[in-house]
């Protein structure tokens, strides 16, 4: 049977954490499937669906934290999600592991609401009748498989703050062949970036901005 490791991370904002675990123990339905929590210096969490906390000394970026969690994973498939980000409906990390594997791509999403789909519309590369190929979507909610991230590695932590890497990730994915699918009818609610929202955003987005022009000379 397929596992599956869920890692999510979280700095300050411990109410609205341990809402997203209540709400991620209601609709995950899987048998095997492990929780890594990643505490960003922050005050630390106890719960009974995760099964292993990592408490970090200070919170550098979103892709340190992922990072931190993503290295102490098991499982065949890797799931990056947001704390700020709710799934709507019970089974529905199973539907998005069968859509992993009925299309046979590298990274999976559900469809979320805030920015809505319209705004991504112009990155999508092919319609289909459940599904969109894309060549970007942000990493609020991400199915990766394991082989992928043996393959490609982990987020590039030059990325401050949490902006970019997601991007450059999804570059270096598509530049290997793989292929982003985001299904239609598998949604969560997001409440976008809550955590960036205690930093400089603007600051950081241009910085970062710079330093995936400069790596990619694009």
């Amino acid at each position: 049977m397929v596992t599956i490791s869920i890692v999510t991370a979280y700095y300050n904002q411990e109410d609205m954490t341990k809402t997203f675990l209540d709400n991620l123990m209601l609709t995950t339905d899987l048998v095997d499937v492990e929780v890594i929590l990643v505490n960003a210096a922050s005050k630390p969490i106890e719960h009974k669906i995760v099964t292993k906390r990592i408490d970090l000394e200070k919170n550098e970026s979103f892709s340190n934290s992922m990072n931190a969690g993503i290295k102490e994973t098991k499982g065949d498939y890797v799931l990056i999600i947001g704390n700020d980000v709710f799934p709507r409906t019970k089974g529905w990390l199973n539907d998005l592991y069968k859509h992993a594997e009925i299309h046979n791509s590298a990274i999976t999403c559900p469809t979320h609401d805030n920015p809505p789909f319209k705004a991504y519309e112009s990155l999508v590369v092919k319609e289909h009748k459940t599904y969109y190929e894309m060549n970007m979507y942000p990493a609020v909610c991400w199915l990766i498989k394991r082989e992928v991230i043996d393959k490609i590695g982990l987020f590039d932590e030059q990325f401050t703050v949490g902006c970019y890497e997601d991007n450059d990730y999804v570059l270096r994915v598509l530049r290997r062949g793989g292929k982003i699918v985001v299904v239609k009818d598998i949604k969560v609610k997001h409440l976008l970036s809550q955590t960036l929202k205690q930093f400089n955003i603007t600051k950081a987005m241009e910085d970062n901005r710079k330093r995936y022009h400069e790596k990619w000379k694009e």
